[in-house]
């Protein structure tokens, strides 16, 4: 664990300005919260509407309001950088609302709709979409979700400590907040499977391709795949996730200018063309 990042991330958390520190940890992600809640750690889980069995339930994520114990403090920060650096399960934030209250709020935030009144639900609790989801809202979306809130800190990919931008605050000028469940549109939906796409691939890769990315240091993983198919969009037409996946173990087996070698430029030409599918490519490629 980076240490000067955990001292930094403190810092933030024990800040002089009004509001109470939290912990929001993703309990679909993280199965050591699943089996009991931290001793002597206040924790609320999330209630979103629509969701009451138990197993279900279990899995939604939860609010853990930050010790005022020094040495619970720091237990409770190891582990939560731990979870986000492995897991991405665990985000921070700063808000001007007690535990229930804020748990009540980002619970209703996390059922949403599409604007064809399919119900989803965001993912607010994945350090790996928490920007994307931020960016994507409408500024009236975002005053709902992240209203009363003065500063929310995650892990980036590299495992950057990175804060949510200025307008999440109350300094930010005031905008009409949206009533829940906040309504996607289309167009926002698509934004945010694009940006989970790597996140997809890498899941194939792990399920079915494992070992492909054990080379590459965990911090390079994301950039590597995110970079394998932009390259296989561009040069080959490539689309389905499946194909994203097997294109990124063909780098990994003959580097990232394979595409550009003699033997496969035809491949490449006829893939795209539509003339050939990638399948066939990669059995005469491979044959070869």
């Amino acid at each position: 664990m980076n240490s000067t990042l955990s001292n930094k991330l403190a810092e933030s958390l024990a800040a002089s300005a009004p509001g109470r520190a939290y912990v929001l940890v993703d309990g679909a992600l993280c199965p050591d919260m699943r089996l009991r809640d931290p001793l002597g750690v206040d924790v609320a889980r999330l209630p979103v509407p629509g969701i009451s069995d138990e197993e279900s339930t279990r899995a939604l994520p939860m609010l853990l309001a930050w010790p005022e114990d020094a040495a619970l403090r720091d237990w409770l920060l190891y582990r939560t950088m731990l979870w986000a650096e492995e897991q991405h399960a665990a985000t921070w934030l700063r808000s001007s609302e007690n535990l229930q209250a804020l748990a009540h709020r980002l619970g209703l935030g996390i059922a949403a709709l599409l604007d064809d009144g399919i119900e989803v639900l965001l993912r607010i609790a994945d350090a790996r979409v928490l920007r994307a989801m931020h960016d994507t809202l409408e500024p009236a979306q975002r005053a709902s979700l992240f209203g009363g809130i003065q500063g929310w800190w995650y892990l980036d990919r590299e495992e950057t400590l990175q804060s949510l931008p200025p307008d999440a605050a109350p300094a930010a000028p005031a905008a009409p907040a949206a009533s829940f469940p906040l309504t996607l549109t289309q167009a926002q939906l698509d934004s945010l499977l694009q940006a989970a796409e790597p996140d997809f691939v890498m899941k194939v890769l792990y399920d079915s391709f494992p070992g492909t990315l054990d080379e590459l240091p965990r911090v390079q993983r994301h950039a590597f795949v995110r970079r394998q198919i932009e390259a296989a969009r561009r040069a080959w037409g490539l689309e389905r996730v499946i194909d994203f996946a097997s294109f990124c173990v063909l780098v990994q087996r003959h580097g990232e200018d394979f595409s550009n070698r003699l033997a496969w430029q035809g491949l490449r030409e006829r893939v795209k063309s539509g003339r050939m599918s990638w399948l066939e490519a990669l059995a005469q490629g491979e044959g070869e």
